[in-house]
């Protein structure tokens, strides 16, 4: 039979395609789909032993259903119209989806049809879903998921948001104050008061940062002494951080994933932390259940709007306490009766991934009416004075103009352009293969530079940058990967031909197999993909078994749960 060797990817973290970790959620929808997976939260023995679901919450509901496709929620609403007791034959369910069969996998991803305990072969939606639709149908248009407490200028509440979540002393420029320079100073020793332990903890979290003891080994923000024996320096409490002579005891430097993290939307920003904090309540359905019913919430909150939490629970609360440190939460009175919080823009468009840049949206400003923001827009000076977005121009010839009085943009920039002029409000810079280089090797994409500067392109010029600089920004990144190393396993040593023609059709047919040749010798080789040895093991072992051993092959189906969806026995006809 054939031997093994092993040749091991250059990346010791690398994960198989087969066999590696679960991809990581692009949205929150995402993440509830990965939760009703076959080994997700919501299948677990603690979930259905406390009949534990996010269908109990009508907000959660309403964010799913508005997120399925227009045919899906049709699928939907016949289904609810019939009542709550009304099934359907697994013919007439075929028949609405003949047109488009995706709806079927899209109503499966969350469960949503199961089987009638009562009457076998019948299918209905699923029951506590279905209650909450038909609520929900019915609600007045102006009902809100909170208690609201108190009215605030939304304008307002905006600029509160961006100056602690982006400000001079917001979270944005903590991540990237060990890079910032102010007239020669390095704001790597400055404090920032407004950045509490909480943010810090929740950035640490997230792994956009990185605490160290002054002996560079890792610790956590809230540690007290170093966990290297060898060092042992005892740490001094988060507000005492820095002594008499401006010297922390505790550095800090972000990670290629805080860049990743800065370059990307506000939505997407908001929805790392999101994650964090879910995956950090990952081990308790109900917690995670909480936490899903607060953000999907939140995704129907109207900014402006105060709110009252003294009916959330204590998982919800601390949430809240986590979100007002970073600056997702504008503000959170928990000391009072009844817990006012005034959620930002930040949190409330982060489910739906709605990417707002509010200094440009009248619409936000003038809720929601265009012909008045336009009315407005030039009406006073106070209006016009505060455009200090970024703004970036991008030539052919690799030049760059950056209209920004904001250091923490500047800081941003730096990252993969060469600074060479500063004005009081404009950044002139040039696009070099050696700042790009070092930007490629923090973990920043092409794509992500890209998308960048084309989000933050000034309106007078074409939203995209010239092609030949995007074009060379892709080479500059090729030119650094001209050798892959991968993770495979070799196959050597074969009894003949028709026991390697065995081997290469099994790889084939499992999508393992990476390449085969023969050398002078005749000695043929097999490599496939990286973590499938198990997989080969087991068919060597049935290639050795006799005929009459071989086990009877079984078409064995997932025996579906009754309270779970399970379409895929609906035999699909044209």
């Amino acid at each position: 039979m054939a031997s093994v060797i092993a040749a091991h990817k250059n990346d010791a973290n690398a994960k198989s395609p087969k066999t590696g970790e679960p991809k990581i959620p692009g949205n929150i929808f995402d993440y509830v789909k990965r939760c009703f997976s076959k080994e997700g939260l919501f299948n677990s023995i603690e979930a259905r032993k406390k009949k534990i679901s996010p269908f109990d919450n009508i907000w959660t509901v309403k964010a799913i259903f508005q997120s399925l496709s227009e045919t899906a929620q049709q699928y939907i609403l016949r289904m609810v119209i019939g009542g709550a007791k009304k099934a359907f034959t697994s013919k007439e369910l075929v028949r609405w989806v003949a047109t488009n069969t995706n709806v079927k996998a899209e109503l499966d991803e969350y469960k949503l049809i199961v089987k009638n305990k009562m009457h076998s072969g019948l299918y209905r939606l699923e029951p506590r879903f279905a209650k909450k639709l038909r609520i929900m149908l019915c609600l007045a248009k102006s009902t809100t998921p909170f208690e609201v407490a108190q009215e605030v200028d939304k304008r307002q509440v905006h600029t509160l948001a961006e100056k602690r979540y982006r400000g001079e002393q917001g979270v944005i420029t903590y991540l990237l104050s060990d890079q910032i320079d102010v007239e020669g100073e390095e704001l790597y020793q400055k404090e920032f008061p407004s950045v509490s332990l909480k943010a810090k903890t929740v950035l640490d979290d997230a792994a956009l940062i990185v605490y160290r003891c002054v002996c560079h080994n890792q610790v956590r923000p809230d540690a007290r002494v170093c966990n290297n024996p060898e060092c042992g320096h005892k740490l001094r409490p988060d507000h005492q951080r820095y002594d008499k002579y401006g010297r922390p005891d505790m550095l800090h430097e972000i990670t290629g994933t805080g860049l990743n993290f800065i370059l990307k939307s506000d939505a997407t920003q908001a929805w790392a932390i999101v994650l964090s904090l879910l995956e950090k309540a990952s081990t308790s359905v109900e917690d995670t259940v909480s936490l899903l019913n607060l953000f999907f919430s939140l995704a129907y909150c109207i900014p402006g709007q105060a709110y009252k939490s003294k009916k959330f629970n204590s998982t919800q609360k601390e949430c809240l306490r986590q979100l007002y440190s970073i600056g997702f939460v504008v503000e959170y009175q928990e000391e009072t009766e009844d817990g006012i919080f005034l959620p930002s823009h930040f949190i409330i468009n982060m489910p739906f991934q709605i990417n707002l840049s509010s200094k440009l949206s009248h619409m936000m400003q003038y809720d929601g009416e265009p012909e008045l923001a336009e009315k407005k827009k030039d009406a006073s000076v106070e209006q016009t004075v505060d455009v200090d977005y970024l703004r970036i121009v991008v030539e052919t010839n690799f030049k760059l103009y950056a209209y920004t009085p904001s250091v923490l943009e500047e800081a941003l920039l730096k990252q993969f352009i060469v600074q060479r002029d500063r004005l009081p409000n404009l950044l002139v810079g040039h696009i070099e293969q050696d700042q790009m280089l070092k930007a490629f090797r923090k973990g920043i994409t092409p794509d992500q530079i890209i998308r960048f500067l084309e989000d933050h392109a000034h309106p007078k010029v074409w939203k995209e940058i010239p092609r030949n600089v995007d074009d060379q920004i892709h080479l500059w990144y090729r030119e650094q990967e001209l050798v892959v190393a991968e993770e495979v396993d070799v196959y050597i040593d074969f009894d003949g031909v028709e026991e390697y023609n065995a081997w290469v059709r099994f790889a084939d047919e499992q999508e393992i197999l990476k390449d085969v040749y023969q050398n002078k010798n005749n000695e043929r080789t097999i490599i496939v993909e990286g973590g499938t040895y198990s997989m080969m093991k087991e068919f060597s072992k049935k290639r050795k078994q006799k005929p009459e051993e071989q086990p009877m092959i079984v078409d064995s189906g997932e025996e579906s749960d009754d309270n779970m969806a399970d379409l895929d026995e609906l035999e699909m006809k044209a």
